[in-house]
Order: structure tokens, then sequence, then C-alpha cells
């Protein structure tokens, strides 16, 4: 049976750390789209839509950026260009709020595996990765965010740690677009660096 490829970015399926959400603003002068699902970092920053609350900046991550958070959703009746609640998604160049999950090494992620470096095997548990960003899409609202199975290793600073596969009818094991579950380890709030894979 082949899996689905249908990519989601990170999708929380373990919330140990039981942190609160945040409220983020990603200003007009950022270009780059953002979706539900994406792994952010701060912009150093702040700012507001006139009439809402001034909040810390944040911009979608690069694959080797120590990851802040990952989008939960978006503030639709905040946003410059007027509510529209069809859109799931931050268009680019929009003054937008984005609710944040801070990023905490307890909480586990669900995600799928780009295979590009081959198909994740059960030896491949322990070990740490990066994630590839994609283009998210504009219908759904989800992130194009991966598991980058070509960059698996012992490396302390890249983004996630593999700490499984996903048990559920749909997703077989050992094939291509697998749902891996993963906690995030190279984290902005810890200094920027993650433990190292076994």
């Amino acid at each position: 049976m082949a899996n689905v490829n249908g990519t989601f970015g990170f999708q929380l399926v373990e919330d140990n750390s039981q942190t609160p959400l945040e409220t983020c603003f990603i200003p007009s002068t950022d270009a780059t789209a953002v979706f539900v699902g994406d792994a952010v970092k701060t912009a150093g920053s702040s700012g507001n839509i006139v009439g809402g609350p001034k909040k810390k900046t944040v911009a979608q991550c690069a694959a080797t950026n120590p990851i802040y958070g990952i989008v939960q959703g978006f503030m639709q009746h905040w946003v410059s260009s007027g509510m529209d609640l069809g859109r799931r998604h931050r268009p680019a160049s929009t003054a937008m709020y984005v609710i944040v999950k801070p990023a905490n090494h307890q909480d586990v992620y669900r995600t799928q595996s780009d295979d590009v470096g081959g198909t994740l095997a059960d030896a491949d548990i322990g070990l740490n990765a990066d994630f590839i960003v994609g283009t998210g899409d504009s219908t759904t609202g989800m992130s194009a965010m991966q598991l980058d199975t070509s960059t698996k290793a012992t490396t302390a600073t890249l983004s996630l740690k593999i700490l499984g596969y996903d048990e559920r009818p749909g997703n077989e094991t050992g094939v291509a677009n697998q749902d891996v579950l993963v906690r995030l380890n190279n984290i902005e709030l810890s200094g920027g660096t993650g433990t190292v894979g076994l």
C-alpha cells in the first residue's frame, strides 16, 4: 500500500508541555506566506495593526533556523486587508496576527518525511534531522514543511528529533511519504542547540 503524499507541516499530537498559545505578529513587509503547521522564528521586533495590541514579530523559519514555535492558526478579525473567513493562511505581504505554540522539547508533533535521502528505517529512530520548507497550500491553509531524510544525523543543532512512526491506519511504515513523530530539538528559547541524536 502506498501512503498519500499530503504535506501538513507540524501537527501537534501530544501537548506534554501544556504551554499556552501565544499571539504574535507578521508585518506587511514580510513577503513570505505563512501556513498552519509552519515553524517560525522571532524577527527581532514588535508590531500591530491599528487598534490592535503590539505583539512580537515572527517569520517563517528556514530549514536550519532555531525554532521559536509552530503556527496553530490566524486571527482573521485582526488583519489589515479586512476580515476574510475563507482565508486559512497568512498571504504574503499582509499584516496579520498569528497564533503560535511556543517550541518545547516535551511536545510531540506529526510530520511527513520527504524520503529524498531514503525512506526512514527503524535504525533512524533517535536521530536528528532538519526539515524542508516547500510551498504551503493556500486553499487548505496547510504548511508544506516535511522532515528532510537526507539530513538525518546525530548533530545536536538539527531541528527535529525522530521519535518513531505515527502508528495509525493509512500510514504504512517503511515506505515513502510515511508520517513520523518528532520532537522539536533546536529551539530558540533553549539557546539554539538541541541534544545529540542517538
